[in-house]
Order: C-alpha cells, then structure tokens, then sequence
C-alpha cells in the first residue's frame, strides 16, 4: 500500500545501495553447493528529515 508509512519513501529512516554485487553458484552431484558473492559498495544514507539526537 503506498500510503503505508512503512513504504513511503518520503518517511523513510534510511537509503541503503549496493552497488557491483557479483555473485557465483557451483552444484555438485551429491547436491552440495558452493556460492561466493563480492560485494564491492555498500552505502547506507540517513533520510530522516529531523537531525537525529543520539544519547
């Protein structure tokens, strides 16, 4: 629902961007599995409009 607050970009709390994720799956025949991932940026960004007062 995009009036929920919970949706609404306009209220958020933060932003957070990854950015070049790279990700790679190996199967075997016994059904194991092996995954790498590399994520090269990761940027979190305060969006709240009032300064925050941490205590």
């Amino acid at each position: 629902v995009l009036s929920s607050p919970v949706r609404d970009l306009n209220n958020g709390l933060a932003k957070l961007n990854l950015g070049e994720v790279t990700m790679a799956f190996e199967l075997y025949s016994n059904r194991s599995m092996t995954m790498k991932v590399s994520l090269r940026t990761c940027v979190l960004e305060d969006t709240r409009k009032e300064p925050a007062v941490i205590r």
